[in-house]
């Protein structure tokens, strides 16, 4: 709907002669950036996001030594102060919790009954993942876990699989 608003005013102004006023670049510009929304979808922003998503790579502040996951631009510490650097984390930790999901999603029913759990790495940096190769009955806080590579998901009429972390229990 507000595409169709936003394309019938471009149209309007390009007929219109008013190729140079800032209602025609801005709007040329919220058309731009509608058309990206729209046809944007999970295999792009993998990508974007793949070294968090495949190497397990987060940031760590230089000034105060904060480690982060996923990576961030800005140390909350140190504010602009702090000077932030990519860190590989090692993918070993511990659950600090974690939750049995057993009504899920549509796209992980083949799953359930599954675990997903806070991971506290080695390092100090905390992170959400699923637990898999494990029985969602013997899982305890405190159990030692590591990465693993692991298909996430499929995504839909594309058949793109994605691929991330996930973390398995050592015992």
């Amino acid at each position: 709907m507000i595409l169709h608003k936003v394309l019938k005013i471009k149209k309007i102004l390009e007929n219109s002669n008013k190729k140079n006023t800032y209602l025609y670049y801005q709007l040329n510009i919220i058309h731009i950036e509608n058309i990206w929304r729209i046809y944007m979808s999970d295999t792009v922003r993998t990508w974007r996001h793949i070294q968090q998503r495949y190497n397990l790579i987060g940031s760590k502040c230089t000034t105060c030594g904060e480690l982060f996951f996923p990576s961030r631009v800005v140390c909350p510490n140190c504010r602009r102060k702090g000077n932030l650097e990519p860190f590989q984390f090692s993918g070993k930790g511990k659950i600090y919790t974690y939750s049995i999901i057993r009504s899920a999603p549509d796209d992980f029913k083949k799953s359930a009954p599954y675990a997903v759990a806070v991971i506290e790495l080695e390092e100090g940096a905390k992170l959400t993942s699923q637990l898999v190769d494990c029985d969602v009955e013997d899982i305890e806080i405190g159990d030692d876990v590591e990465m693993v590579f692991r298909r996430i998901r499929e995504d839909g009429k594309d058949g793109v699989i994605s691929y991330g972390y996930k973390f398995k229990v050592i015992k």
